[in-house]
């Protein structure tokens, strides 16, 4: 056998070898690699309910990273919307501008002929969920999750005079806490209450914002 032909069978013998070892290290370190938190089912959905919010943290677009509220018991949150994010957005940034308004009105050399400019929240579309998971804080960051909240949007003639939203409340277990009308006193104490004064936001705060991020 010539000195060539012992080359090239050597070849291919370690080329194939080479190859397999290339895929398998890829393999290991993709199952290696960390997850992000937000592709880590915190809150199971119950039977009952995989149709209404099952997979949303795949199928929504999360709009929030993590973020510290007052509003919800000085707990982090992060927000997810099911459809039309460009109107939680514009809402944020109206919210922004008319916050400016707002300190501008306290300054004494404004012109008190200067009518303050008109807010245009933009309303939401029939069938708009938006989902609210909570976490403890711990030291300063998101520690135990505890529970997600939902708001669905209904047809009219589901509770005209409080925007036709549904609050929902789940368990990280997929238990039902709260579900119901704003006007229900249960939903009143926990959510709407607070909601009510941002009727002209079509009831959603939409105060925190982080751009389009998706898992």
């Amino acid at each position: 056998m010539t000195i060539i032909m012992k080359k090239l069978l050597f070849c291919l013998s370690v080329v194939p070898l080479l190859v397999l070892s290339s895929l398998f290290s890829s393999i290991a370190t993709a199952a290696d690699a960390p997850k992000s938190p937000f592709n880590i089912t915190q809150f199971k959905a119950s039977k009952a309910n995989k149709a209404l919010y099952g997979d949303y943290r795949n199928k929504w677009l999360r709009v929030t990273g993590f973020e510290l509220s007052s509003l919800h018991w000085n707990q982090f949150v992060a927000v997810f919307i099911n459809q039309n994010p460009e109107i939680y957005r514009q809402n944020y940034l109206e919210y922004l501008r008319t916050s400016q308004d707002d300190y501008d009105d306290d300054d004494e050399d404004e012109d008190e002929d200067d009518a303050p400019a008109k807010s245009q929240f933009k309303m939401y579309p029939l069938g708009t969920m938006v989902a609210k998971e909570g976490y403890t804080s711990h030291e300063g960051k998101p520690g135990t999750p505890t529970f997600v909240v939902f708001m669905k949007k209904h047809p009219k003639g589901y509770d005209d005079k409080n925007g036709n939203w549904e609050y929902m409340k789940f368990s990280t277990d997929g238990q039902t806490l709260l579900r119901g009308k704003a006007s229900d006193p249960a939903v009143a104490a926990q959510c709407s209450g607070c909601h009510m004064n941002v009727a002209d936001r079509d009831y959603i705060f939409g105060t925190f914002y982080s751009g389009a991020i998706r898992n």
